[in-house]
């Protein structure tokens, strides 16, 4: 997993809108792609924009992960 796929989905699970994440808006799109494909991540139901990490033990690690300069 690359830096910014990191910084992406730890964004999602922190609840931080993901394009706050360090990078260019088509890089954090293709992050978002990137882990939605490998199932990490899905979009939020109709009508709700935004994303949630599927796995919610997975997302409260993440949550709690303390990578300074990260996000």
């Amino acid at each position: 997993m690359n830096r910014l796929a990191l910084r992406t989905v730890v964004a999602v699970a922190r609840g931080v809108a993901p394009y706050a994440a360090k990078g260019t808006p088509t890089e954090v799109k293709r992050a978002l792609d990137a882990l939605r494909d490998a199932g990490f991540i899905e979009r939020l139901g109709p009508g709700r924009q935004g994303w949630r990490v599927v796995d919610p033990l997975f997302a409260a690690y993440l949550a709690r992960l303390d990578l300074p300069g990260l996000i």
